[in-house]
Order: C-alpha cells, then sequence, then structure tokens
C-alpha cells in the first residue's frame, strides 16, 4: 500500500471498494445505452451500477484493478485485463492466437475534485508493478487513448509508455515493455518484426462495463482537492 498526500491511499482492489469503484466510473463515465447514444435515464442507473458490480468483482479473480482511496471513499482506479481474463472473452481463439495476448491497461478513472494530487500517476505506477512481477519475458503492455488528449498521454509516457499508433490516428495505442524477452525468444522477434509494417489491432472482447479505456486520467494539472 502506498499512501500520497491529504491521506490518499492507493491498494489493491477487494470486494468492499466494488460499489465505490463502480460508483466512480459511473461519474466519470456517464453510461449510454446499448447504441453508444443518450444516456442512461436516472432510474436505470442503479440497475446498471448493480450490474457492474457483479462484473467487476468476477474480474477481480483474474484481472489487477487497483484503487486510490480517501477514508470513507473510492477516489481513483485502474484496471489490467490480464490474457488470462482476454482469453476467457474470447474462447474461439487458437493456442497460437492466445499466445500473443498481452495486458491491456484500461479504465483509468480520478475523481474530478481529486486530480493534481498524483493519483492517476500512482495508480498506473502501481498496476504496472503488479503486472510486471507475473509477466513472462517479453510480455508488453497496451493500452489506447483519445491522441488529443495531451494531459493523459504526458502521464502514460512519464510512466514509461510510447505510442506505438500514426500520429494521425484518432486514438493514440500506447505499449510498455514489462519484462525483457529472453535471448531467444529476442532474436525470434527481431526475426517476425523484419520488414513487419503492420498496423497496431485494437484489442476485441474487452469488458467495457466499466468505461472507454484510459479515460479520465489524473494529469496533474490541477490543484488538489480536499
Amino acid at each position: 500500500m502506498k499512501v500520497l498526500a491529504a491521506g490518499i491511499r492507493i491498494s489493491h482492489c477487494t470486494p468492499k471498494h466494488v460499489l465505490g469503484l463502480c460508483l466512480l466510473n459511473a461519474a466519470v463515465f456517464p453510461p449510454t445505452d446499448k447504441d453508444g447514444g443518450a444516456r442512461l435515464p436516472p432510474w436505470k442507473l442503479p440497475g446498471h451500477i448493480m450490474s457492474n458490480c457483479k462484473s467487476l468483482r468476477q474480474r477481480l479473480e483474474l484481472n489487477h484493478v487497483m484503487v486510490a482511496t480517501k477514508p470513507g471513499r473510492v477516489v481513483g482506479s485502474v484496471e489490467v485485463h490480464t490474457p488470462a481474463y482476454l482469453r476467457a472473452q474470447a474462447p474461439t481463439l487458437t493456442e497460437e492466437q492466445a499466445s500473443l495476448l498481452q495486458p491491456y491497461l484500461c479504465s483509468m478513472a480520478v475523481r474530478e475534485d481529486m486530480r493534481g494530487c498524483g493519483i492517476g500517476r500512482a495508480l498506473v505506477e502501481a498496476v504496472v508493478a503488479e503486472a510486471e512481477a507475473a509477466a513472462p519475458p517479453g510480455q508488453l503492455m497496451l493500452l489506447q487513448v483519445e491522441a488529443n488528449n495531451t494531459a493523459a498521454v504526458a502521464l502514460y509516457e512519464a510512466c514509461g509508455f510510447s505510442t506505438i499508433s500514426h500520429p494521425w490516428c484518432q486514438l493514440a495505442v500506447m505499449r510498455k515493455r514489462l519484462r525483457e524477452p529472453d535471448e531467444g525468444l529476442a532474436d525470434g522477434l527481431a526475426g517476425a518484426g523484419a520488414g513487419a509494417g503492420a498496423a497496431p489491432v485494437k484489442p476485441q472482447g474487452l469488458d467495457g462495463d466499466l468505461g472507454s479505456s484510459a479515460a479520465g486520467p489524473d494529469g496533474d494539472t490541477e490543484e488538489c482537492g480536499t
């Protein structure tokens, strides 16, 4: 557990944090109807949030989920979908395809009045460290963020991510190596990468219940709330 200024703690998400995390995400990523258009009417929100709580409790078994808490409330969160989780969402993948799945950082959120306290960076660093501890040689972490969200891009760059998508893409695809490949794997990757110019592919089968990936970050450009 890491303690920041103003009594903010960074820790693993546990079942006791689930409701607070889902309420936070509903505020940062206002839920919309199934077509992704109009926002859900207020009378549908409780059912939506309870559904998300159920889904998150299940994902805690496979994913890395960190929260920032201030006494009595969740003020920030981030989730990394593990290859095991992604594989479970896409059971028709072949073994070869499944072996290419990489951890995917998403649903990074910080309460608007708590931005500027370093919460976003602390969350990203904590969840990356947890993923690194479990990463096999050569594993990468991926994320997507709106390219015009310069504060978010700068935050992820400060945490060691680099952009691999084309500059004119509306969504910036970023990656960070979690662990260097061993010598044999490195040679294989170098050979496979020679002349390969394919554009990054958006991960499929992701559970979007908790909002758009890598949105709502703490860019540390505002005064910390109280």
